[in-house]
């Protein structure tokens, strides 16, 4: 899990005039901020993945008392990720098997001798995924690292809406 610590500029002050509303002030912003990340990891997966909508809609945050957590809790957000490496167990093929009958068509020759292709039938579907999965096991897949290329970008609004929510509060109170 990456962990990325903030420090924000001025925060001593803040803390200083604004006393007990800071803590909770800078959560308020936190959620803003995280809210704002997830949305743009959520867009960042849609444009890059082509399969994977449950995978781009799964993007969470959790605050807790002073700590915030993004992160996707679909169970092959790790290999989208960080990828999966060459050489080790193939992944069971029946979780292929519904990807086989969206993505990949069966080429066949007609009578006529005229190629076409089709949509890959029900009862095709696990011989094929099968044979991806071997595959998978044996190359890999190359990780999208969708997450550690959105932590600038993440960190960025995250600091702006704790910034604004700490300025609001401060005007607020004057």
């Amino acid at each position: 899990m990456a962990t990325y610590k903030m420090t924000i500029a001025g925060a001593a002050e803040w803390h200083r005039r604004l006393a007990k509303n800071f803590w909770p002030t800078v959560l308020k912003g936190a959620k803003l901020g995280a809210y704002r990340g997830v949305a743009e990891l959520q867009n960042t997966s849609m444009r890059e993945a082509l399969d994977r909508s449950a995978y781009a809609r799964g993007w969470r945050f959790s605050v807790s008392d002073r700590s915030i957590i993004i992160y996707n809790p679909v169970k092959y957000a790790g290999v989208i990720e960080d990828g999966r490496r060459a050489g080790e167990k193939m992944p069971p093929p029946a979780a292929l098997e519904a990807w086989v009958r969206r993505h990949l068509n069966v080429e066949y020759i007609t009578k006529k001798g005229v190629a076409k292709a089709r949509k890959v039938r029900k009862d095709e579907a696990p011989g094929l995924a099968f044979i991806v999965a071997r595959a998978i096991g044996k190359r890999g897949i190359k990780g999208k690292h969708i997450l550690a290329r959105a932590n600038d970008r993440i960190a960025y609004n995250l600091e702006a809406e704790i910034c604004s929510a700490l300025d609001k509060e401060l005007n607020r109170q004057l």
